[in-house]
C-alpha cells in the first residue's frame, strides 16, 4: 500500500489539518480553484525551492511507531486519524509524518544529527532499534546506522 492511499483513509478535516501544519496557512486550507498560479504562491508563505520539506515513514502500525521514536528521540506528534500522525518539529510545525501501511525496501537513508552520539545509540538500543552499523567515522563525522522495529533503516550522526 503507497503512503497516497494509506494517507485517502483519513478524514478530510484530518487532512485540512495536516496541510495547514505544514504550509503554515491560517487563513484557509486550499487555494480557490479560481486563483491565478501566481496568486496561490503569493498566499502562501515563502517556502525554500527544492528543500526537503516533508519526509513520510511507512510503518505497519503508527501508535508503536510513536512509542518508539518518542521514547528514542523524544519526538512528539499530532494525530490525524488511527493511521496518520505527524511528527512536531521543535521549532513549530512539522518535519514529517508516519502512515500506516506496507513498508517499501530500497528508499533513501534518514539521517538525524545528535550532539552526544553514544547517549543516541544507547537510547535506540534501549527503545528497541537494532544496530546495523555501529558508531564508524566518515569524512566529516561519525555515525551509526539502525532499523527500527518495524524494519525502516536510518542513521544517526555527529561531529
Amino acid at each position: 500500500m503507497s503512503s497516497r492511499v494509506a494517507f485517502s483513509h483519513v478524514a478530510r478535516p484530518a487532512v485540512t489539518m495536516l496541510f495547514l501544519s505544514i504550509f503554515g496557512c491560517t487563513t484557509r486550507p486550499f487555494p480557490s480553484p479560481a486563483m491565478t498560479s501566481e496568486q496561490r504562491m503569493t498566499d502562501q508563505p515563502k517556502l525554500p525551492h527544492h528543500e526537503i520539506n516533508y519526509i513520510e515513514i511507512t510503518v505497519p502500525e503508527v501508535a508503536a511507531a510513536k512509542r518508539f521514536y518518542g521514547r528514542a528521540f523524544g519526538w512528539e506528534f499530532n494525530d490525524y486519524g488511527p493511521t496518520y500522525a505527524g511528527i512536531k518539529k521543535q521549532s513549530g510545525g512539522e518535519v514529517g509524518g508516519f502512515t500506516e501501511g506496507e513498508r517499501v525496501t530500497g528508499g533513501p537513508l534518514l539521517v538525524l544529527f545528535s550532539q552526544d552520539l553514544e547517549s543516541s545509540r544507547n537510547e535506540v538500543q534501549q527503545a528497541g532499534g537494532k544496530l546495523t552499523r555501529d558508531i564508524f567515522s566518515f569524512p566529516g563525522g561519525r555515525r551509526f546506522q539502525f532499523t527500527d522495529p518495524f524494519g525502516n533503516e536510518l542513521a544517526v550522526w555527529s561531529y
